[in-house]
């Protein structure tokens, strides 16, 4: 229904135009009433009423500039103006306001009908035509970016035809996210979602991320194919570096992907790019993440696939790039600080793809893998030196020996100080 604030000080005129009237049999809706401008105008800012009844003279505010407030905040707002014949000369040289109508007060009951029940139509119309306008907005934009990554915007246009779509870029950082689900299981049958079209699930998955980029206020979501979801993301290189940007491409593709999982049942492969400087390294981004998808088949690589990754298995398998890492971690276990970040920074991939390549290969998460390693290690030295418990915690990385004595248990089933001992013994049965 559409909305209607009645604003009248005359109390008769204003039960009147309440009871009087039949409404609700036009689809409209008294949502409340005024005793003059200022409490109406309130009203109007908490409300938002599509329609307003108002007479011109009323203590306080009169109508007039209740009128200019309203279309200065609310120019969606239609105004119907009630004049006495002494006001009617006044209100009309308010024409600026671009009131829709004005009435006598006296005019019969059929007429203030008509004259709100127009105001009604004006307003469908304008819904009809802001939303053909913000379809074709959307179909826009979304043509301007699938043009943008592939590089056949100009890159003296770049920026000016963003303009003109209302576009704005944070910055001259650029990453590119593309999502590519498989859809051979539609040709099945037997499949739950062969009943599903395709551009339902491109759409479904089109607004999960495009409601994911909103919180983060720096990408921009376009549909490139029907089974293909882009995202560019951009990022201003004075108030970030490309580590914070790597970190942060981390987190949205490992939330992305959880969400995408629970939402529907399409199998689907994210490629991101490298994060790459100007604009017109837009379309490379774009290259290299599609390049990242189009190496899972013959890599066997994980759903989440980040180009940076693919270098290291030009000539090298995962089994060397794994030696690698232990090897790494083997020379730096002592560091209590040990992160995957420094693991990354060693063999140049992400750290959320050394966390997939330890749960594959090793069967355990890299927190999981060090303290083992860590523990193996404090055994050798409780049996092979004379070393202090907090001495051998130390040694290892634990800078809290109680902590470690905790850990120590956990895994073997004894104190250090208990294992020590124990072993003693069975040397010397020996």
């Amino acid at each position: 229904m559409y909305s209607l604030l009645i604003v009248e000080d005359d109390e008769i005129i204003k039960e009147g135009l309440i009871k009087n009237i039949n409404w609700s049999e036009q689809n409209i809706k008294i949502v409340g009433t005024a005793d003059n401008g200022i409490e109406a105008y309130e009203f109007v800012k908490l409300n938002r009423p599509q329609i307003v009844l108002s007479d011109i003279r009323m203590p306080f505010m009169d109508g007039i500039k209740l009128a200019e407030k309203i279309k200065s905040s609310f120019p969606e707002t239609k105004i119907i103006f009630l004049t006495g014949y002494d006001d009617f000369r006044y209100a009309k040289e308010a024409v600026n306001l671009k009131i829709e109508k004005y009435l006598l007060k006296y005019a019969d009951n059929k007429e203030i009908l008509e004259a709100v029940v127009n105001a009604t139509a004006d307003l469908k119309k304008e819904n009809i035509s802001r939303s053909t306008l913000k379809e074709a907005q959307t179909i826009l934009v979304n043509e301007y970016f699938k043009d943008l990554v592939k590089g056949l915007i100009s890159d003296e246009f770049i920026l000016s035809e963003a303009e003109k779509l209302e576009i704005k870029f944070n910055g001259t950082l650029f990453c590119t996210v593309i999502i590519n689900f498989d859809t051979t299981c539609l040709l099945s049958s037997a499949s739950n979602i062969s009943c599903i079209s395709l551009k339902k699930i491109t759409s479904c998955i089109n607004e999960t991320c495009a409601e994911m980029v909103i919180t983060c206020d720096n990408g921009n979501v376009f549909i490139n194919s029907d089974n293909e979801i882009g995202i560019l993301f951009n990022f201003n290189e004075q108030n970030t570096n490309k580590q914070d940007v790597c970190n942060f491409m981390a987190r949205f593709t490992d939330e992305i992907y959880q969400l995408l999982k629970q939402i529907t049942e399409v199998d689907f492969t994210i490629g991101v790019s490298n994060v790459l400087y100007d604009y017109r390294n837009i379309a490379k981004t774009y290259s290299e993440a599609i390049m990242a998808i189009e190496s899972k088949g013959i890599l066997n690589l994980s759903e989440i696939i980040y180009f940076n990754d693919l270098k290291n298995y030009g000539s090298s398998s995962h089994g060397t790039l794994m030696k690698n890492i232990t090897k790494f971690i083997e020379k730096n276990y002592y560091k209590e600080s040990l992160s995957l970040d420094d693991i990354a920074n060693e063999v140049f991939i992400s750290s959320s793809y050394i966390s997939t390549l330890f749960k594959k290969y090793k069967g355990l998460n890299f927190s999981e893998y060090l303290i083992k390693l860590r523990i193996e290690k404090s055994i050798e030295l409780l049996i092979n030196t004379d070393m202090k418990v907090y001495e051998i915690s130390n040694s290892i990385g634990y800078s809290n020996s109680q902590y470690f004595s905790v850990l120590f248990k956990n895994y073997t089933g004894f104190t250090p100080s208990q294992f020590r001992t124990k072993n003693k013994d069975n040397t010397c049965k020996c």
